[in-house]
């Protein structure tokens, strides 16, 4: 198995951490974490097992975890996100690539789609938003019916004053300054297994390093293009994309979901009794559901 886990230069010279498992089979994936700035550390398990019948190549996003420090963050936008993505796949000499997104790493590989659509063989989305505004009032209700349920008035008005606001960015801090017992209980799961430490090193995880998660954060939170309505182009989208969507999840609003399932190129599987994070969750399903996507056998 080639494996090369380390730094790569973007075209500006700015290093991002990266993890190739490339093993020169006919199909390629990119893996893009969430966020805005989580880091690819728990894909680190199933981008293992899945390295024995695809290449699967992913990163720490500028700025993020392991990734050098963005010392321009104000400069920082979702589409030099996309480019980045870009910028590596020609790196790599790869003509087209498979990608695959979780939770706002979703967001970002429809974006990837729409910026360079002749990059993209297909597409997995792995519990998305499509609309940020959508998906951030739906967690907002998920919140909401928790608090209330279980007594806690203030955190329940709280997250009742938030829904009433246009801000974005107003609700993604409140909504991260809940304690994170809550954001377990709402999301329905754990974003590193026992398994996932086994495949990264835990001395990269500095403060430092996650303090770089939290201006990567600071940063994206405030692109404008985060209240842009990209319905249009994703119903006209030729880029052939399946939808993991765990039964548990508060991410994707039911109404998004059929939307998005308007364009004849998309199609969606619900997995029972799983949560935000599919791939830990149920890694196995996780791992079959994209091979066979893309075209290959099972594991």
């Amino acid at each position: 198995m080639n494996v090369y886990k380390g730094f790569m230069n973007l075209i500006d010279g700015k290093k991002i951490y990266v993890e190739f498992y490339n093993n020169f089979f006919p199909n390629s994936i990119l893996l893009i974490h969430g966020g805005p700035g989580e880091s690819c550390i728990s894909f680190s398990y199933v981008a293992f097992l899945l390295s024995s019948k695809i290449n699967v190549f992913m990163m720490d996003q500028r700025g993020v975890m392991r990734s050098e420090e963005e010392n321009r963050a104000e400069m920082l936008t979702i589409d030099q996100l996309i480019d980045d993505f870009e910028d590596v796949r020609k790196q790599l000499n790869l003509t087209k690539w498979n990608i695959l997104g979780h939770s706002f790493g979703g967001y970002l590989a429809l974006r990837y789609i729409i910026r360079y659509p002749d990059s993209i063989e297909s597409a997995i989305y792995e519990n998305p938003c499509f609309d940020i505004r959508n998906s951030l009032l739906q967690i907002l209700d998920r919140y909401i019916y928790y608090y209330k349920g279980n007594g806690l008035i203030e955190r329940e008005c709280c997250m009742r004053e938030l829904r009433t606001t246009s801000d974005i960015v107003k609700q993604l801090d409140g909504i991260l300054a809940m304690p994170e017992i809550d954001r377990k209980r709402i999301f329905k799961s754990e974003a590193i297994t026992n398994e996932c430490r086994k495949f990264y090193d835990a001395r990269l995880i500095s403060d430092v390093a996650i303090n770089r998660c939290l201006e990567h954060y600071d940063t994206i939170k405030h692109d404008s293009t985060l209240y842009c309505d990209y319905w249009d182009l994703l119903e006209k989208s030729s880029c052939q994309s399946l939808l993991l969507q765990g039964e548990l999840d508060p991410m994707l609003p039911e109404c998004d979901k059929n939307r998005w399932l308007g364009n004849a190129n998309n199609e969606a599987v619900l997995i029972a009794n799983t949560g935000h994070y599919i791939h830990s969750d149920a890694p196995s399903i996780f791992i079959n559901s994209v091979i066979d996507y893309v075209g290959k056998e099972k594991l």
